[in-house]
């Protein structure tokens, strides 16, 4: 049973809250020195220990630190003697630029408890930056006919320093024509300007060199000069002037680029060139390398050019130049004055710093949890930031300064109630509209061992047969802890009791684990009716605060206040044990205050005193020997050191990869780890001393499967329950040239159109090469040869980087109708790897051949009156270079051979035979001599054409004509004309019938190959024909596969007769018609 004594408790903690507010208010004030610029390493700036209120003695145990915003480590404290002192070089300049108030904020944190100080040391300004110039000449022009009292301004100087040390005077080298006027302006600059005192004569002085010289008000006085170059003009009287001298625009910040500013006007009183104007800006200030605005040349009209942005610059001063055109020019001066405005359009920023998490859920009201500053970069009521916490938790934010805040405990926390906490904290401008900004902060509560395990009931009835088996399982006891990991970590034992002349622990026992409660020996109702004990559940927490370690009990016999005693610690004390116990001066109860932590202290040794209250008291002495327990508190540590990435994938079975080591803080089986790999690899882990490993290749490496590996290394330790850390390796495999370029496929056939342009894409091949970088780079070129009398290479091209194939000149079908070469793909590694692919390129035939007709028989040929009709008197004989359609001919008669009078015309001509035959009998009134016109025409797309004459002369009488093949009269002319038609027509469907097997073959070839990628070109075949066709013209076409072959022209004698021509593929064609003429005399016999 455990009592706990509250008395005093919350009094005590009461106190302790109002004494560490009445601290954290204290150290909420501010401390200012000063400094001045570039003092030297280690110039004293102030006592800031002593002035802050903290003892030099208390410094490092309260843990001093500083921190400055913004200004790096320009200052720092000597924690020997408190001193604040310059630890670098501080230029007022370089931190504060130009403004008048420059200062270092710092902070100074220390804890226990933890204060906050801020400390603001003034940068004053030294005469450490000269007058300088922007040019080191400036050039002045002047007409020889200004009057005296003229003035020109010049350019001024720039200090970089403030105050009276940037507060310039002007002075002027000794010359008789100028003196120095200096002009104060509206915002306090001056300005210098020369004023003529001598009348000047181009003439006699045509240039004029002085010195201009501006001296500083510092101690001692700095000097920059400028030499002013003054040039003399001729007479171009008068200068432009501006209708004021100044002007005043304003403007909102962000406003648009390009946006009007002012138009400016001025005008001269000259003629001509001399009064047209040009504007210029001749400077901006203040001097930056951003062009702010721009102006019309011509119209004197000022627009920005950029972005106006108040938080950069709030003012600038633009010196405008108004030059006529007169030779010399003359010019005039204005000044703008622009005020940029301010706009809302910067949000807060937040910035969240110093948290000290987690916050212990035993910690006090008022804690700091941590530090929040907000800043907004816009002016006025926009740059006022408030900030403010959501939603409702057990935090406050306390203002601690302007725009710094502290999240402070505001209620008590419990861990077991709310783990942890997401604040939002929300800074809000005070512009219109507001911006806000808003920061996160996750706030964890940190577990302490409050509770104690808890049993479901108070008491448990277990009913058990006697003579049970010795070591049986009679109960199950849990207690479950509201509290996390090892205060939660429940262990199970007896409340060892003695049961008769025995103890308790030999008739039963208690996993320390599980609960199990077991019977250590057979029971016997006749001697043990009732077996009742207590079984204790503790955490396995560290002490928490206020755990009794053991109540002391000292008597002394004597009567009154000399038998009261006092309970103390024995002098001299150690800071350990004054630090981890107390001891109640009136009951001896000794309590744990602090953490106990088995890996800093194991054993305690305590003195305790027990002092009388007699007039001379006395004392008794005791010891208590306190051992602390070792808990498994401590996860593993794995480090990985000497990686050696990336492993080539050739590696060797046994390469080292890293180096391993792990350790545990813990002792004996709660600090002995044991580690493993995962997931499964080619690599392993090897024990190469205790606690060091070695991960090592355990495979075969192929990086084009696995180009890089997380493994995870897994370090667990003995402890129960067990703690395990992990640590990731990632293991990029490199690359070696193993694998060669692949194409996609082995050969690909292109088709290309003949007479294409020289130097066309006709196809682009491409392989793959697994490798990576260089060793996957693939450069293309041509495996040469010779085609006929010539190379390769002046047919084909193949680009070295993109695998395109390039035709260098027109193909020529009839020349070369397939062109069959290889390309080689090799990568760029070492050594290089390569393959080849195979092209083959059928050239399609193009129309660009008219019909060739054949050299004509003798020239004279007379024919008798006396031919019937179908008689073959003559034959034209023309041939196509082409292929296909075409090459296909066929022949007609033109009109010029028609009878007169329209009459039928006596001859015709075969379509596809060019043979010419009688259509009926010569008569008396058919002309003696016979005209024919024969048009030889090919299929082609347009067609092309040839045309032949045929001339007859007609007889009266003569014997009949020889017998021949091709002359047949009469019945047996008949018979013999219809057994030639019929051997066509068995010749057709013999011919017809080989076509279709040839076609069923094709179908089967293309299923086969349809899977095959088809391969690119600059020309896409078309369909392959089979034309069956009579003399009438008839004819059918049916898909076949492409051949080679030319176009066969015969010629015989005899009567018309059906024809057979098979053509060669061909795409329609693209040229133009073309025709050619020729002229052939025929007889009547062998025509």
């Amino acid at each position: 049973m455990v009592f706990s004594w509250r008395g005093g408790f919350e009094s005590r903690r009461l106190l302790l809250s109002l004494l560490l507010l009445a601290a954290w208010e204290a150290g909420s004030g501010q401390v200012r020195y000063s400094v001045p610029e570039e003092a030297k390493h280690g110039t004293f700036v102030g006592r800031i220990a002593q002035d802050l209120g903290l003892e030099l003695a208390e410094l490092v145990p309260r843990l001093f630190r500083m921190a400055s915003k913004g200004g790096g480590d320009l200052l720092v404290v000597n924690l020997q003697n408190g001193i604040l002192f310059v630890n670098s070089r501080i230029d007022r300049e370089e931190l504060c630029g130009r403004s008048l108030a420059c200062s270092i904020h710092l902070e100074v944190i220390v804890e226990r408890p933890l204060q906050v100080f801020h400390v603001e040391v003034e940068v004053k300004d030294i005469n450490d930056n000269p007058p300088v110039f922007r040019e080191g000449e400036q050039k002045v022009l002047i007409s020889e006919s200004a009057p005296l009292d003229s003035r020109f301004p010049l350019e001024g100087a720039s200090d970089a320093d403030i105050g009276l040390n940037s507060l310039l005077t002007y002075r002027l080298s000794l010359n008789e024509y100028f003196t120095l006027k200096v002009v104060t302006k509206t915002d306090k600059s001056i300005l210098p300007e020369l004023i003529l005192r001598k009348s000047l004569d181009r003439e006699e002085m045509p240039e004029l060199t002085i010195l201009l010289t501006a001296l500083d008000g510092g101690k001692p006085e700095l000097t920059g000069s400028v030499q002013i170059q003054i040039t003399i003009l001729d007479v171009n009287d008068n200068a432009p002037e501006f209708d004021k001298p100044s002007y005043k625009v304003v403007l909102f910040e962000n406003v648009p680029n390009d946006t009007r500013v002012i138009q400016l006007n001025a005008s001269d009183l000259d003629e001509g060139p001399n009064r047209e104007i040009s504007y210029g800006i001749r400077m901006i200030l203040p001097v930056s390398e951003k062009r702010m605005f721009s102006i019309n040349s011509e119209t004197g009209e000022i627009r920005i050019y950029g972005k106006l942005d108040f938080e950069e610059n709030n003012e600038y001063e633009i010196q405008v130049n108004a030059v006529d055109k007169g030779i010399p020019s003359m010019a005039g001066h204005c000044t703008v004055l622009v005020e940029v405005l301010d706009l809302n359009d910067n949000t807060p920023e937040v910035m969240v710093t110093s948290l000290s998490l987690p916050v212990r859920e035993d910690a006090q009201m008022g804690t700091v949890i941590a530090l929040i500053s907000v800043s907004d970069r816009d002016s006025g009521a926009n740059g006022q930031v408030t900030c403010s916490l959501a939603p409702q938790v057990p935090f406050k934010l306390v203002s601690t300064f302007k725009n710094y805040y502290s999240l402070v405990l505001d209620s008590t926390l419990d861990r077991e109630s709310v783990a942890s906490y997401e604040l939002v904290v929300s800074a809000r401008d005070g512009g219109s509209p507001s911006l806000w900004a808003t920061a996160r902060v996750s706030v964890e509560v940190g577990d302490v061992n409050d509770n104690a395990p808890v049993f479901a009931q108070p008491e448990y009835t277990v009913f058990v047969k006697e003579n049970n088996a010795p070591g049986c399982h009679i109960f199950t006891v849990s207690a479950r802890d509201a509290d996390a990991q090892e205060n939660a970590r429940v262990a199970y034992s007896l409340v060892e009791r003695r049961v008769g002349e025995r103890a308790l622990s030999s008739y039963v026992s208690v996993h320390a684990e599980s609960g199990q409660v077991f019977a250590l020996q057979p029971l016997d109702r006749e001697e043990l009716e009732l077996l009742q004990f207590r079984v204790s559940a503790r955490d396995a927490g560290s002490a928490f605060n206020g755990t009794l370690v053991i109540k002391l009990n000292a008597t002394d016999p004597d009567d009154g206040t000399n038998a009261d005693i006092i309970y103390s610690f024995r002098r001299p004390v150690s800071p350990a044990v004054l630090y981890a116990f107390s001891i109640n001066s009136d009951s001896g109860e000794i309590r744990t205050k602090g953490k106990l932590d088995f890996e800093e202290r194991k054993l305690y040794e305590i003195s305790v005193e027990a002092i009388d209250k007699g007039n001379i008291p006395m004392a008794g002495h005791c010891t208590i020997l306190v051992e602390i327990v070792d808990v498994n508190d401590n996860a593993p540590e794995v480090t990985i050191t000497s990686l050696a990435l990336p492993i080539q994938e050739n590696a060797q079975v046994g390469t080292v990869i890293a180096l391993i080591s792990v350790s545990d803080r813990d002792s004996g089986a709660n600090g002995q780890v044991t580690c493993s790999l995962m997931p499964h690899s080619p690599f392993k882990l090897v024990s190469t001393f205790k606690n060091y490993y070695s991960l090592v290749l355990d495979g075969t490496l192929d990086r084009e499967s696995v180009a890089s590996y997380e493994l995870v290394v897994s370090a667990r330790d003995g402890g129960s329950p067990s703690l395990w850390a992990t640590a990731r390796v990632s293991v990029e495999v490199g690359d070696v040239n193993d694998n060669a370029p692949v194409f996609a496929q082995p050969e690909y056939t292109v088709f290309v159109k003949e007479n294409n342009a020289p130097g066309c894409h006709i196809f682009t091949v491409s392989a793959r090469d697994a490798d990576a970088q260089e060793n996957a780079r693939v450069a293309y070129s041509l495996v040469e040869r010779r085609v006929g009398e010539r190379a390769l290479s002046s047919y084909v091209s193949v680009h070295a980087e993109s695998g395109q194939v390039f035709a260098l000149q027109p193909l020529d079908r009839e020349e070369l109708e397939l062109l069959q070469f290889r390309v080689s793909a090799r990568d760029a590694g070492a050594p290089p790897l390569g393959s080849n692919v195979t092209l083959q390129v059928f050239v399609l035939d193009e129309n660009d051949n008219a019909p060739a007709l054949l050299p004509p028989p003798p020239p004279s040929q007379r024919v008798a009156r006396w031919v019937g009709a179908g008689q073959v008197v003559a034959k034209v004989r023309a041939v196509d270079a082409d292929s296909g359609y075409n090459a296909w001919l066929s022949y007609e008669l033109q009109e010029a051979a028609a009878a007169p009078g329209g009459a039928r015309s006596a001859f015709r001509v075969g379509l596809y035979t060019g043979e010419i035959s009688t259509t009926r009998a010569l008569d008396e009134a058919d002309a003696a001599r016979q005209r024919l016109l024969v048009l030889v025409k090919d299929h082609g797309e347009p067609a092309l054409t040839a045309t032949a004459t045929v001339l007859l002369w007609l007889e009266d009488g003569g014997a009949a004509p020889k017998a021949s093949s091709r002359l047949v009269v009469g019945p047996a002319a008949a018979a013999a004309e219809a057994a030639l038609v019929d051997v066509h027509v068995y010749l057709v469907v013999a011919i017809c019938a080989v076509s279709s097997l040839l076609v069923l073959t094709l179908l089967v070839y293309t299923a086969l190959r349809c899977s095959a990628p088809r391969g690119e070109g600059a020309c896409v075949p078309g369909q392959a024909r089979l034309v069956c066709s009579s003399a009438v013209g008839s004819w059918s076409s049916s898909p076949r596969r492409w051949r080679r072959q030319r176009q066969r022209v015969c010629s015989g004698e005899g009567p018309p007769k059906a024809d057979l021509m098979a053509f060669s593929p061909s795409l329609p064609p693209c040229l133009n018609s073309a025709e050619g003429t020729g002229e052939i005399e025929a007889g009547s016999e062998d025509a």
